[in-house]
């Protein structure tokens, strides 16, 4: 199964996605801000990450920034969650290079069908 790193500083939704995500057999890394996630997302071997956009020390948005700059994890899918969702934010998201901006609160079987078929495999998305 996957490897998938969720950036969110609310500690429930941490919770939420590290035991629905891991349930379905993936291994979920959890951090609490984008700074963290920024590194662990350099750091480790990761195939999906969500990013939450407002969050301490750096925006999920330009973490997005960041890691789509980086040929090191440029291939990496990201997903945004936001309970801000605006046409201002979508637009800055996709142009950071997200796949998709999901409003909080999330029904949690249609993100793990997203994240479905974001992943490469059977059943999945193609690798980019």
């Amino acid at each position: 199964m996957a490897r998938i790193l969720v950036v969110d500083d609310n500690a429930s939704v941490l919770q939420t996605l590290d035991y629905c995500l891991g349930k379905d057999g993936h291994t979920v890394l959890t951090a609490s801000d984008g700074a963290t996630g920024l590194e662990l997302a350099v750091r480790e071997d990761m195939d999906l990450v969500i990013l939450d956009v407002e969050m301490p020390k750096m925006r999920g948005i330009a973490v997005c920034r960041v890691l789509k700059a980086d040929p090191r994890t440029a291939r990496i899918p990201v997903l945004i969650i936001t309970a801000a969702l605006s046409p201002e934010i979508k637009r800055e998201a996709t142009a950071a290079g997200a796949l998709a901006v999901i409003p909080k609160p999330f029904d949690v079987d249609a993100l793990q069908a997203l994240i479905a078929g974001t992943l490469p495999g059977p059943g999945g998305a193609a690798p980019a």
